[in-house]
């Protein structure tokens, strides 16, 4: 992997840990934002609350986040997202980031460390829009993974860990993509904090997005929503996992949910009138109104 110059790499390091302060304001003013809706699932019945307001770093661009609960820990949400091996791709992709086309790490910012999950790199990824006919968005962006440590309105220190996506316009080592539009997101990403009870996380998703017309206006509201969603099902996947790891495989890239042509219970083509879905614990794609059930539920 390609290495940038040691002042580049020592100012992209200082943007990202501005850009996850600010992430972690932002998330923890949130209760304090209008209530927009509240979403809960369907399987753990667990509610997240979806709040909109302004960026706390420049108001002049709008924010949507959410606050929930998942029962998990620290380390498992963070092993999710180091996506090291297969297995861990597959997970992350039908869980948080089924709508991500691709993605690149073009640069690495740290070393790995043994015993955290601390990280940071330049990275470059290609997003399916929630609204049909509008063309994909890429982004080049700063992906940092940190430790954190925070202190409560009780004064009590709680140990946290922060997922902090910040697009930078000041870099061009990835060119322009044909049938791609060039996208932003500011401060952006995941907040987990431990709670007075064992294995329970609070948990806080914010984005900011630089909206690029009325369009994406539209698409980024959808994208929170169903980024909101994901992340109820992630507690879904992280229960699975510990209950049954042996159901838990790595699956071929033919049989992902984007290039599943036929039903994996019943053989009958996939289309339209007929939808696919993945199911989030052992990543078969099925035919919906066919192949549901309790147990494998989508």
């Amino acid at each position: 992997m390609a290495s940038l110059p040691p002042q580049d790499e020592e100012r992209f390091k200082d943007i990202a840990k501005q850009a996850t302060a600010d992430l972690i304001r932002n998330a923890l003013r949130l209760p304090q934002l209008k209530l927009l809706s509240r979403i809960q699932h369907k399987t753990t019945a667990r509610q997240a609350l979806v709040y909109g307001g302004q960026d706390i770093v420049n108001p002049a661009l709008p924010l949507v986040g959410a606050h929930t609960f998942i029962r998990s820990t620290l380390s498992d949400v963070a092993d999710l997202f180091q996506l090291d091996t297969p297995a861990k791709q597959d997970a992350f992709h039908a869980t948080v980031g089924s709508r991500i086309a691709s993605k690149r790490k073009l640069f690495s910012l740290s070393q790995p460390h043994a015993t955290n999950h601390a990280q940071c790199d330049i990275s470059w990824f290609a997003y399916n829009s929630p609204v049909p006919g509008m063309s994909k968005r890429d982004f080049c962006v700063l992906e940092s993974h940190n430790e954190i440590e925070i202190v409560d309105h009780s004064n009590i220190a709680r140990r946290g860990w922060v997922r902090c996506i910040h697009s930078i316009d000041d870099i061009a080592t990835y060119p322009s993509v044909p049938n791609m539009v060039r996208a932003s997101i500011a401060r952006s990403g995941l907040v987990c904090i431990e709670t007075d009870t064992p294995g329970l996380l609070d948990v806080y998703y914010v984005l900011v997005p630089v909206l690029t017309g009325a369009g994406w206006n539209i698409a980024t509201k959808r994208m929170a929503k169903r980024q909101v969603e994901k992340i109820l099902r992630l507690e879904q996947f992280l229960a699975y996992q510990h209950l049954d790891m042996d159901c838990v495989r790595v699956i071929s890239p033919s049989s992902k949910r984007q290039n599943a042509k036929l039903c994996t219970r019943c053989s009958k083509t996939l289309h339209l009138f007929r939808p696919k879905r993945q199911c989030h614990r052992c990543f078969e794609v099925r035919w919906i109104c066919l192949c549901q059930n309790k147990r494998h539920r989508s």
